[in-house]
């Protein structure tokens, strides 16, 4: 509960998250088995602002990661599947997950976990950092997905049909 701190409920098998967004009453999880790569972080100046040692130390180990549905009102896990996720990229909207997978764009239909649609390859940076993260956005109708390779792409969500690529300005 957000007032009290109290916990409402617990969604088994989701230990590990990394991730979670909610859409109407399901929940989304990306979760990672095992050790995290960011478990012996600590700040060496003593202080949250060690940019330049996140950037040259910490990367995304691009390790699959489960990807998870669940009913927020009963707990009850809709399904599970194991996949690349480039961090920061899980999206949802009425009833659809998207993610990056390090590759390409993935729809996938959000109570059955099916796979909707899969979009052509995208660049990205070589190597993704903890202190930057690939965007993914979607509204009204568009999956837009930018990899830090300042290049933007925007696909039809319901059918991934790539509707147009464009340079973007850094920042």
């Amino acid at each position: 509960d957000a007032a009290t701190g109290e916990t409402v409920r617990e969604f088994e098998g989701s230990k590990g998250t990394e991730e979670l967004i909610v859409d109407g009453e399901t929940l989304y999880v990306i979760a990672m088995d095992g050790v995290h790569e960011l478990a012996d972080y600590l700040p060496e100046s003593g202080a949250a602002g060690d940019q330049g040692i996140v950037r040259a130390r910490w990367k995304w180990n691009e390790l699959p990661r489960k990807v998870m549905a669940f009913d927020t009102k009963t707990g009850e896990q809709l399904w599970s599947d194991v996949s690349r996720v480039s961090p920061l990229t899980l999206t949802a909207l009425e009833g659809k997950l998207f993610y990056h997978d390090g590759e390409k764009v993935v729809a996938r239909d959000g109570k059955s976990g099916d796979e909707l649609w899969v979009g052509g390859k995208t660049d990205r940076r070589d190597v993704v950092t903890f202190n930057f993260g690939p965007k993914l956005v979607v509204v009204k109708g568009q999956v837009l997905f930018a990899g830090g390779d300042r290049n933007m792409h925007v696909y039809d969500a319901a059918t991934g049909k790539e509707q147009w690529t464009a340079p973007h300005a850094r920042g």
